[in-house]
């Protein structure tokens, strides 16, 4: 209760600078300024993690790892997100103050249950590492 309290008094103090990122991924790629995938959390149930969008929107829906050359897909204002961790803020959206950097996405649930340790579980308003 009190995480997803204090996610939306930071939410609030920080509207001015999201508003000014989606502006700016606005005006150098269009709608829409969030990016939504599925996760998983803990006993495997799914839930939506936001962010900023940092790519392009004809970018195909793989792993930036997985792309040729994944440099051609970044937005000039994704760089710098990336560099801030600014991407991130969304995460507020979900009541959500301890922002989540390695989750498993839920294609990658099955690849990654053969190595057990590396699995990241999200609790509600919390991350565990």
């Amino acid at each position: 209760m009190l995480n997803r309290i204090l996610s939306l008094i930071m939410l609030l103090l920080l509207s001015p600078i999201f508003i000014m990122v989606a502006l700016l991924i606005f005006f150098e790629d269009g709608f829409p300024v969030f990016f939504k995938q599925n996760r998983v959390g803990i006993n495997y149930s799914f839930f939506n993690i936001y962010k900023f969008r940092s790519m392009k929107k004809n970018t195909p829906n793989v792993a930036t790892h997985l792309l040729t050359n994944p440099e051609q897909y970044v937005l000039k204002i994704g760089r710098l997100l990336r560099k801030l961790s600014l991407d991130e803020l969304p995460n507020l959206i979900n009541g959500c103050i301890t922002f989540i950097k390695r989750c498993l996405t839920a294609s990658r649930v099955c690849e990654c249950m053969q190595h057990t340790t590396q699995l990241f579980f999200r609790t509600t308003g919390s991350a565990l590492y």
